[in-house]
């Protein structure tokens, strides 16, 4: 079960790294965007989503579901459409979700330099919070970084594709806790055994 939570984490991983792709989305075009709207040719709002949609189909959408159809089956995971739906859509969430924070940071920020050195730390901000680095525990020892936590969107996307893929939900969850002292009817061996499939 460990394999398969490290499977998810960089899964995570990957696509959230991906979409910084998508800071340089509006910056390239921004003078020829200002002079365009100057001269009347459009408004901003067919323009935002002309630029979103180009961008969120084949670079947001289409990967994850490749990824999905590709690792699924091959990782062994559970056979089930449900648990594969949920295992693609939630890596497409996670895909679009860095996206639009990197679009958001790419529109205040004004130096391409800097948007990428703020959406990488983000990114990583993100990663560390989602309780495999660093376990929830752990995390959940400090107040205000309990609270932070639950605006990670690994945190949600990781405990979102342990439960949907194993069995038995008691185990996984506790997996992904790493309590220190947990039940001893969860590490007995016939117990994880009974996960694994």
């Amino acid at each position: 079960m460990q394999e398969r939570v490290g499977l998810f984490f960089f899964s995570i991983f990957f696509f959230s790294f991906l979409s910084l792709s998508a800071i340089p989305l509006f910056k390239e075009e921004r003078l020829v965007f200002m002079k365009e709207r100057a001269s009347g040719y459009y408004s901003p709002e067919p323009y935002f989503l002309a630029k979103l949609m180009f961008d969120l189909v084949p670079q947001r959408i289409v990967p994850p579901l490749i990824y999905s159809c590709i690792t699924y089956s091959l990782c062994g995971l559970r056979v089930d459409t449900e648990a594969f739906l949920v295992y693609s859509s939630t890596l497409v969430s996670v895909n679009v979700a860095a996206a639009s924070l990197s679009m958001c940071i790419s529109c205040v920020v004004d130096s391409t330099g800097l948007a990428n050195a703020v959406g990488s730390f983000s990114v990583l901000y993100a990663l560390l919070l989602g309780g495999y680095l660093v376990a929830k525990h752990t995390l959940n020892a400090i107040p205000v970084v309990q609270y932070i936590q639950k605006a990670s969107w690994v945190n949600w996307a990781l405990t979102c594709l342990v439960t949907s893929t194993c069995q038995c939900n008691v185990c996984c969850l506790c997996l992904l806790r790493r309590d220190p002292a947990p039940h001893p009817s969860i590490t007995a061996p016939r117990f994880i055994s009974h996960c694994r499939d």
